[in-house]
This record gives structure tokens, C-alpha cells and sequence, in this order.
């Protein structure tokens, strides 16, 4: 958790998607899930994408490791929330020798399942754990990557003033008090 949250901080991503796609990688059963959703997010940026993009390329990425196998409907979901890096994605798995020019296209080869979720996730993992991707994900230098780090510092903060003023549970009482209150009235209200 720490690794993503700060992985998180680092980035223009949200902790909490970020942490949606990792427990869902996981669920799967996937090998080093926590790097792969880095890698994700660090080859979104290198290829031009924002908080949104990422949201729609990891969760393609968890149907493929869902299915087993690259399969065109993944495909087509990363090409629509990825323009900038499929192909990119395409030349590695052809680089990997995870389908091969010979056999058929590279829509024939998802068509045969010949591309497993491991060399799919090798490929991405590959492309986005590079300097220049890495790089990306952090940069602030662009508004998203500098409201992304603005955002980050206030959460940070916000929590670090809630933690010191609840160690001792008051606050999350009265907000539990609070609740049960509205809960009495709402009959009365409506």
C-alpha cells in the first residue's frame, strides 16, 4: 500500500484508482501487479495520456489478465484510451517474439490467443519502466502534472491534521454521532 500511495503522490494518478486497478491485478492472481500498474500509468504519460486515459488502460489491462490472453476487445479498448502508445505495445510484443509476422497479422494472433497476459505484461512493463516513462508520470511540468501534485500535497496534509486531531477517536465518534442523528430526523424531513 505504501508503495502506491506514494506512487500516487508522485503522480498526476489518484490513490484511489490506483489502488482499485492494483487489488484488482491482484485478485487475478497477477505477478508483480504493484510494478505492472506503474509501468501502466508511467507509459500512459510517456504517451500523451492524463488521469482519464489511465483509468480506461488499466482497466483493459485487467480484463486481459482476467481472460488469460490479449484478445481484440482488450486491444481495441487500449487503442481507444492509448493511441500514442499501441503501437508501441504492438512492436514490443512483436520484438518479444510474443507473435510473429509469418503466422498472420497481429489481429490474427489475439484471434488465436497467441498473446499471453505474461508477454502482454512484460511488454508494458518493458515500455513503461524506461527513464523517459518514468520521467513522464512525474513531471510537473505539465498543468495536469502540477495540479496532480497540488492535489497530492493537500490530501497528504488534510490527513496528516485528521490523524493528529482523531488518535484518540473523537472526531470519528461525533461523525458517527452526527450520523445517527440525520438517520432519527430523515422520517421527520421527508
Amino acid at each position: 500500500r505504501t508503495a502506491m500511495k506514494d506512487y500516487a503522490d508522485q503522480t498526476v494518478y489518484d490513490l484511489g484508482e490506483v489502488m482499485d486497478t492494483t487489488a484488482k491485478l491482484a485478485a487475478n492472481g497477477v505477478k508483480d501487479y504493484d510494478t505492472l500498474v506503474q509501468a501502466a500509468g508511467n507509459l500512459n504519460a510517456a504517451a500523451g495520456g492524463n488521469s482519464e486515459s489511465f483509468g480506461y488502460f488499466a482497466n483493459a489491462i485487467t480484463q486481459v489478465n482476467g481472460a488469460g490472453k490479449l484478445m481484440s476487445q482488450d486491444w481495441n479498448q487500449i487503442v481507444n484510451a492509448l493511441p500514442g502508445a499501441s503501437g508501441a505495445i504492438q512492436n514490443e510484443l512483436l520484438a518479444m517474439g510474443a507473435w510473429d509476422e509469418s503466422m498472420g497479422t497481429f489481429k490474427d494472433a489475439m484471434a488465436d490467443g497467441q498473446i499471453s497476459t505474461e508477454e502482454f505484461n512484460a511488454a508494458i512493463q518493458n515500455l513503461g519502466m524506461t527513464d523517459v516513462a518514468m520521467n513522464a508520470a512525474t513531471s510537473t511540468s505539465t498543468f495536469e502534472g502540477a495540479m496532480g501534485q497540488l492535489d497530492a500535497s493537500i490530501t497528504n496534509t488534510m490527513q496528516g491534521i485528521y490523524d493528529s486531531l482523531n488518535e484518540d477517536g473523537r472526531i470519528t465518534d461525533a461523525i458517527n454521532g452526527m450520523a445517527t442523528a440525520f438517520e432519527a430526523i430523515s422520517p421527520y424531513v421527508s
